[in-house]
């Protein structure tokens, strides 16, 4: 039996995420405000957004999700969420310099594109980071170089993903205020639903790779 390439479909996912935001509502809430007001010191943010991730995760596994998953997922992993959470603020900061810099300097126009395009490069892979995270037991540095490759598997796909969850980050806290009791949640759980789906790909892109050589092997 052939095997073939998992394709993430993202008419089915929109949908699907709404539905589970819909169903979810009141968790979705109350994760939203205790992620927002709780991040208020920063470092305590990246604590709240992996027992955020946690309980998103369950979510879309059709799983329970109980305040012990939350917190359960704290305790195990505070401390590489917090690295997490604050690497990847030095990084945009860094990145948000550079791009200022760089517009304001004409002769520099070139590397403001250049820089653009790394920037997307790193939002793409930014939306899997925590969902790895909550998933696995893994460092930072393995965190990092796996959600590159898993966003360059699937770049159309990934891009799609990035710039939804850009627009809903606008959404909740620009075009519509009222919406911020949903953005950290909404979030987290459309990027637990795309980290699931790259998954697939990367599962079944293995699974045919491994065929492929068996059958090589076998000739």
């Amino acid at each position: 039996m052939k095997r073939e390439l998992y394709q993430p479909q993202l008419h089915k996912l929109i949908p699907e995420w709404i539905s589970l935001l819909w169903q979810q509502l009141g968790t979705v809430v109350i994760l939203s405000a205790l992620g927002f007001f709780g991040s208020i010191p920063i470092v305590t943010a990246g604590a709240l957004l992996i027992g955020i991730f946690n309980m998103m995760k369950l979510v879309v596994n059709g799983e329970l999700a109980l305040k012990e998953d939350f917190t359960l997922a704290v305790k195990a992993k505070w401390k590489t969420a917090t690295a997490l959470f604050l690497m990847n603020l030095v990084i945009a900061g860094i990145i948000g310099f550079d791009l200022y810099f760089f517009w304001q300097n004409p002769q520099l126009k070139l590397f403001f594109w250049v820089g653009i395009y790394f920037a997307i490069i790193y939002l793409m892979s930014l939306t899997y980071m925590f969902p790895m995270l909550a998933d696995e037991n893994v460092g930072l540095k393995k965190i990092f170089v796996r959600s590159f490759k898993m966003a360059m598997v699937d770049p159309g796909f990934s891009f799609v993903v990035m710039l939804i969850s850009v627009l809903w980050i606008a959404l909740c806290f620009i075009l519509i205020p009222m919406l911020a009791t949903l953005a950290i949640g909404g979030l987290a759980l459309w990027g637990s639903l795309a980290y699931r789906e790259m998954s697939l790909k990367v599962d079944s892109l293995l699974a045919l790779k491994e065929t492929n050589e068996s059958e090589k092997n076998r000739e």
